[in-house]
């Protein structure tokens, strides 16, 4: 009878054992598959011939270079692929100009390094969140990252160039163009003096989009 009991206790045992061992058999391998599907994914294919650069290298300083083993986290930018096929340029937009701002509008781009040479794009996405440097450097400065598509010929361009964008937001024919400061606002009504002799001579105007009073 205790021959028989112990044998008993003995197969529940071996019963919990093989149990506890296939759970762990179990776990290992779905560990083995998440781990080689990461494996697979770690290779990155492009889909133009190019220049591969560390996104570090441009990320300026406070920004740890890769190194092999590094933890990156998720949407992080590992490497760009510059090429002169389809470039386009990078603003930061004050938070007053965005209510004039909208995806499509023309845009004239002028660089720094090619004087007298105009590129023209359009304006393709308005960040939706304020520029976090820019917002650490100055908690009272806003501004919006805007990605501007240059149209046509630009191979004179290279990546990282410095530029200015002027984004145009309406135009007016048949207009004249004056200073915001000598535009103002007497008796309700905004107008601007003209010179008339010796005594100045108030005219009232319409104003355009660029003043608001």
């Amino acid at each position: 009878e205790r021959a028989r009991r112990k044998a008993m206790s003995d197969v529940v045992q071996a019963e919990a054992e093989r149990k506890a061992k296939e759970s762990e058999y179990a776990r290992q391998q779905a560990l083995l598959e998440k781990i080689e599907k990461q494996v697979a994914k770690c290779q990155i294919g492009a889909p133009v011939d190019g220049m591969v650069i560390y996104a570090t290298a441009q990320g300026g300083r406070g920004i740890e270079p890769l190194a092999a083993g590094q933890v990156v986290r998720e949407r992080q930018e590992l490497i760009y692929l510059p090429t002169a096929a389809a470039m386009m340029a990078e603003v930061k937009v004050h938070e007053a100009s965005l209510k004039q701002l909208r995806a499509a509008l023309p845009v004239r781009v002028t660089v720094d390094a090619l004087p007298g040479r105009v590129f023209v794009g359009h304006v393709s996405k308005i960040a939706y969140l304020p520029d976090a440097q820019s917002t650490w450097l100055n908690p009272d400065l806003k501004v919006y990252n805007t990605t501007i598509n240059l149209d046509g010929d630009a191979n004179e361009l290279r990546a990282g160039m410095s530029c200015r964008a002027e984004i145009i937001a309406e135009e007016y024919t048949n207009v004249l163009c004056v200073p915001v400061q000598s535009v103002m606002r007497v008796n309700a009504k905004t107008g601007v003096y003209l010179r008339r002799g010796t005594n100045p001579v108030f005219r009232a105007v319409t104003i355009g989009a660029g003043k608001t009073l």
